[in-house]
């Protein structure tokens, strides 16, 4: 068996590992979210085995959660390359790095593949991708021919594999709200906040599904009324990142309808603050500052012995506002 030599310090002194050795450390390192260090393990194994697409699987993913997108495209194509048929998960992979077209062919070879495997079959995994590929038809490729048709047998096949799943029904939601199936949607809605109760009763932040999904899942929620189970995802959503303005803007706005208005202004504060810092976001700068001041409008009221209404703003759309 073939073996390399690893230096594990900054001084000359080496470590020789063997290939699974290698392997085994990457996986550990992974494992701990030592990404880097889990990458430089994979890349040696690599070098050992330079067309064990596995391997290049596994460093592919290791890059894509260090940001290396570039990387981890060049590697997933290589590994598609040279065993296209060995495994969908690649496949999905790289559906989501590439736009339009390009996606979907990448999404439908995933879905045949999966499709096929009826001895360890993977339901949840293939709703998601059937969710993907309807995603894909609302936004990058909405005007192509027989879209929404597309969107429906994709989520038709979603809900029939996964139907009490999170991330089917907030798609579903999301495709009815857009095609003002207003009931429709909220019988939706009600399903994923009941998966979000099972799944993290009592704590949202600890809900496994991406930041984007729960983030689409909450503004589904404000647009059919329920607040108190939007806010709790969107707090789940700010704390696995607290980058995006967005954010803080529709969570403010979800207390504004709450009446939390102490929250709200706070909230909105902060979202004002971060579009400060670039000149080009006028728009949406005067757009938080008009949410802002009917929040203390409301707040004023109040002071005064007034209720002030619910403080809402009653059709705002918290897709296009920012």
């Amino acid at each position: 068996m073939s073996s390399i030599a690893i230096s594990t310090s900054s001084t000359s002194s080496s470590t020789t590992f063997t290939s699974d050795q290698l392997l085994e450390k990457a996986a550990e390192f992974v494992e701990d979210c030592h990404y880097d260090i889990g990458a430089k393990f994979y890349l040696r194994a690599l070098e050992m085995n330079p067309k064990n697409t596995l391997i290049m699987d596994a460093l592919a993913d290791a890059y894509l959660q260090l940001d290396q997108v570039n990387e981890a495209v060049l590697l997933l194509e290589k590994s598609i390359s040279l065993a296209p048929n060995s495994g969908a998960t690649k496949w999905l992979s790289l559906a989501q790095l590439k736009l339009g077209q390009e996606a979907l062919e990448c999404y439908e070879c995933g879905i045949k593949l999966l499709s096929a495997n009826k001895e360890s079959p993977q339901p949840i995994i293939l709703a998601s991708a059937h969710c993907s590929v309807v995603e894909l038809h609302m936004t990058d490729l909405c005007d192509s021919e027989g879209a929404e048709q597309t969107c429906e047998n994709h989520l038709a096949q979603a809900l029939q594999l996964h139907p009490d799943g999170f991330e089917p029904n907030t798609m579903a939601a999301s495709l009815r709200l857009v095609q003002q199936r207003r009931d429709e949607a909220i019988a939706h809605v009600d399903k994923v906040i009941a998966s979000v109760n099972a799944a993290a009763p009592g704590n949202v932040a600890r809900l496994e599904f991406s930041l984007p999904l729960r983030f689409s899942a909450a503004k589904s929620m404000i647009e059919v009324g329920r607040h108190d189970a939007a806010a709790g995802v969107l707090e789940g959503v700010l704390y696995g990142d607290d980058g995006n303005p967005e954010v803080w803007c529709v969570l403010g706005v979800c207390y504004q309808q709450l009446q939390e208005y102490d929250l709200a202004k706070d909230y909105l504060e902060r979202c004002l603050q971060m579009l400060l810092q670039d000149v080009n976001l006028m728009d949406q700068q005067n757009h938080v500052r008009g949410i802002l001041n009917e929040v203390n409008q409301a707040m004023a009221m109040r002071g005064n012995g007034n209720d002030g209404g619910d403080g809402s703003i009653e059709s705002m759309d918290v897709d296009d506002d920012l």
